[in-house]
């Protein structure tokens, strides 16, 4: 059985004849302020108030997470490492300079998490060495 609709009009036909597009119904612009308003604004903070922006203070550190996660990582290599040499005081000591660069992040428990392990690689580290130094 044949469809006896008429055809739907194009965007172009909607436009011409004045329709309203039904993709642009969803969309609502944005409320301008009445232009006598626009002088007494001073800063890009008011302009956005008026046009009902919000604009968050606070952008969290996303490349500090790389930081927490590294501190984690090199405090882990400086607890295994100490066995096989003193260097790895220095994983330890980097650790702890990525864990601090990793409490700007939203990862701050992973950050305390590498730097925990990175003062347990010192303390080990150092542990060995006495030992070597003035072992039984």
């Amino acid at each position: 059985m044949p469809d006896n609709d008429p055809p739907k009009p194009t965007t172009t036909e909607r436009i011409i004849n004045g329709l309203p597009n039904p993709w642009d119904d969803e969309v609502t612009p944005a409320p301008r302020p009445a232009d006598e308003g626009i002088a007494e604004l001073k800063s890009v903070d008011d302009i956005l108030k008026v046009y009902g922006c919000q604009v968050s203070a606070e952008i969290p550190n996303v490349a500090a997470i790389g930081g927490a996660m590294a501190s984690v990582f090199l405090g882990i290599l400086s607890i295994v490492g100490a066995l096989l040499t003193p260097w790895s005081l220095v994983n330890a000591g980097m650790g702890i300079a990525f864990g601090l660069w990793g409490f700007a992040s939203p990862r701050k428990g992973l950050a305390m998490a590498g730097i925990l392990a990175s003062l347990l690689g010192i303390a080990w580290n150092l542990w060995l060495l006495a030992y070597r130094a003035f072992g039984t």
